[in-house]
């Protein structure tokens, strides 16, 4: 998901999943673990499958909610994506990815104000994290999308840039995100075209990423989508 997302280390994921599974069928981790594989290989009825036996046999595990509502959301489902998301950070109150996933998914909805609330809960979330672990970089992206969300853009923009400064192998999609929704579209696309010939972009999640929405016809996002099918071909 983070680094090199190639047809060769897909097909890894999906061979190390399947062998997790039949060596351990019960375990509820190979399950989730499996789901997720098939999401990011595009079988999303299969992992819809895998994720609902990780829940079955074991209701507490974090990672079947989290997938499952990552695999939603690629399907464009983003009521059930949110559903999800909402699942797991009950599970894991103090984690920062489901809170900020869940505002991304109202926001594909179209629900401004329940965004708009969701970032606000998942800064607050984040910041108390930060106090702890300060030079998390994928946490320090996820304020500053959620601060632009509710309007705080020049601050949202400023976590960005320092989040980018941490680790931008792991953030640079995050930051793309945060600059295209500020409007400063040469940026957010330079950062996404650098992180597609990584072969690190997600082509189902930007596809259904409303983030990108602004600029979906522009001829340079067309040709960052074929840099992408090429990579993962």
């Amino acid at each position: 998901m983070w680094y090199a997302g190639s047809a060769e280390s897909l097909q890894n994921a999906d061979q190390c999943s399947l062998e997790a599974l039949k060596l351990a069928p019960n375990l509820a981790e190979a399950h989730a673990s499996r789901s997720y594989a098939l999401s990011m290989n595009g079988k999303h009825a299969e992992a819809e499958a895998e994720f609902k036996a990780a829940i079955e046999l074991d209701p507490q595990l974090y990672e079947a909610y989290y997938y499952a509502g990552r695999s939603y959301f690629a399907e464009g489902k983003f009521a059930q994506a949110a559903d999800a998301f909402r699942q797991a950070a009950d599970i894991r109150p103090d984690d920062v990815t489901a809170s900020a996933l869940i505002a991304t998914s109202l926001r594909s909805m179209g629900l401004k104000a329940e965004h708009e609330e969701a970032c606000r809960h998942s800064i607050e979330v984040a910041k108390r994290y930060l106090e702890l672990t300060p030079d998390d970089a994928l946490a320090t992206s996820r304020v500053a999308n959620d601060l632009i969300g509710i309007g705080e853009t020049e601050k949202g923009l400023e976590y960005a840039e320092r989040a980018y400064s941490i680790a931008p192998n792991i953030c640079r999609y995050n930051v793309a995100c945060a600059y295209v929704v500020a409007g400063k579209t040469g940026r957010a696309l330079d950062l996404l075209e650098e992180h597609a010939r990584a072969g690190a972009v997600y082509a189902s999640w930007l596809e259904q990423d409303s983030d990108w929405d602004s600029v979906r016809d522009e001829p340079r996002f067309q040709a960052i989508l074929e840099i992408i099918g090429n990579k993962r071909s």
